[in-house]
């Protein structure tokens, strides 16, 4: 028995190997999350939010760790209030963290050097957390849609001190078709990185090149594209797509990409893939997975997606990922539409989750306390304390179709480096889902994984990197 727990130790201890810092919370320190981001050149940071029970202030504490694994601790943000952290992007030496406040309307830019080790906090007033968020490398825009007033606003924030405010009016021509698109918010579309799974809203949003790029999905035949010019102060422009499927189509996806707007239609025998142009809603081509597809997708393949497709509850999904060379790597796939969240920022999941989490741990907590003051009423015995949360079921995986086109819509062959790589970061994490550790968020260089964490009985907050 002796050895059978001792062989239990030295596996868990070796789960969590490569620690290169360490950092112990004071007496009056509550952790409240943890937030990485990857600024580039074998570089991370990784941040604490704290909060002090004494002083009731949160801090927000960098740890800087560099291409050789030197961690550098900075000074930290301090606040009265709970960050919040919607986005952040790189400029020079100055990352910046976006976050917004909704007990004070305001948002909180957070600018810190990664030289000096110092920090600004910008308080900047902004009535209603925004509708769209796009993180894009050295940026963040933030949009607004304002239905009664008939504009949509945005900011684009570089630094605190370095905003750009814009509002674009709706004419009343086009107030029909706007409050059409607005009544449910877009969902946005990250193109700053690979996402392994596409939107399956009705209605999505991209950012390109200064303008923003609305879809909507009103019905099988009839696809609304709106282009908002964010130089702008009035209108859009607005173009009708009709795809033109077969009545034996079941299921249509639909994605942005540059100059084009690519539609998937699954049918019984085939899949089809066609493109159109942004500007004239012009057919540009079309592929047949099962003619055109058959010397780099098998049958088998095929057979087992549309299988899966078709099912009553799966949805199909489209991305795209561009190629050094400039063609367009394209990914075929379907998800349970009862479970499926677009998880468009690998950064993001981490932060919202352990929030989420917190909350229901807060909830949980206090329907035990109600069961047990129950129970000493009626003299039952108490539950145990542990493992008490719930997590959200995983889904099934089925195979996704993964190709290559060239501009010109001709399948490509050979090996083609991406642009976005296409890494599993859910993979890494899976050893971070235990009951030891608490408030994981990870980022990643081109070859390690760097995780931070609370090991959740010392209360210590840990930095830790892993080959990939």
């Amino acid at each position: 028995m002796k050895k059978i727990l001792l062989l239990l130790t030295l596996i868990c201890n070796s789960i969590f190997a490569n620690p290169i810092f360490e950092y112990k919370l004071g007496k009056h320190e509550k952790l409240q999350g943890t937030f990485t981001a990857e600024l580039g050149n074998g570089k991370t940071l990784h941040l604490i939010s704290i909060k002090n029970t004494d002083t009731k202030e949160f801090l927000l504490i960098p740890f800087l760790v560099d291409a050789d694994k030197s961690v550098h601790k900075m000074n930290p943000g301090v606040s009265k209030e709970l960050f919040a952290i919607l986005s952040y992007h790189n400029n020079g030496n100055v990352t910046t963290l976006v976050s917004y406040s909704e007990k004070s309307n305001q948002l909180q830019i957070i600018d810190f050097d990664m030289v000096s080790g110092q920090n600004t906090i910008t308080l900047t007033p902004e009535a209603y957390r925004p509708d769209n968020i796009f993180r894009l490398d050295d940026k963040t825009v933030l949009v607004h849609f304002l239905d009664k007033s008939k504009k949509v606003e945005t900011r684009t924030i570089f630094s605190g001190s370095n905003q750009i405010s814009g509002s674009i009016e709706i004419p009343k021509e086009q107030q029909k078709a706007f409050k059409e698109l607005v009544a449910e918010v877009p969902q946005t579309v990250n193109q700053n990185e690979f996402v392994k799974n596409g939107s399956i809203s009705k209605r999505k949003g991209y950012l390109q090149d200064n303008h923003l790029i609305y879809t909507f999905e009103k019905d099988e035949d009839d696809f609304g594209l709106y282009d908002f010019d964010l130089a702008s102060t009035s209108g859009f422009t607005q173009t009708k797509i009709n795809p033109e499927f077969s009545k034996e189509t079941k299921e249509i996806s639909n994605y942005v990409f540059g100059k084009k707007m690519l539609f998937l239609g699954v049918e019984k025998q085939d899949v089809k893939l066609k493109s159109f142009d942004l500007a004239s809603g012009k057919s540009e081509g079309n592929l047949s997975f099962a003619s055109d597809l058959n010397a780099s997708v098998n049958s088998e393949l095929l057979t087992e997606y549309i299988k899966n497709a078709l099912k009553s509850a799966m949805k199909p999904t489209l991305t795209v990922n561009k190629t050094k060379s400039g063609n367009l790597a394209l990914r075929a796939d379907s998800v349970d539409s009862r479970n499926y969240s677009y998880n468009y920022n690998w950064w993001y999941i981490h932060w919202h989750m352990q929030q989420m989490m917190m909350m229901q741990q807060q909830q949980q907590l206090q329907l035990l306390q109600m069961q047990r003051q129950q129970q000493m009423m009626t003299r039952g015995p108490a539950q145990q304390d542990s493992d008490f949360f719930l997590l959200p079921e995983k889904s099934k995986e089925v195979k996704a179709i993964e190709f290559t086109i060239s501009p010109d819509f001709k399948l490509a062959t050979g090996e083609d480096e991406l642009q976005f790589r296409n890494l599993d970061q859910g993979k890494y994490m899976e050893k971070y889902k235990t009951t030891k550790i608490e408030e994981a968020s990870s980022g990643f260089t081109s070859n390690e994984i760097r995780v931070i964490y609370q090991d959740y009985k010392s209360k210590t907050v840990f930095i830790e990197v892993d080959m990939l």
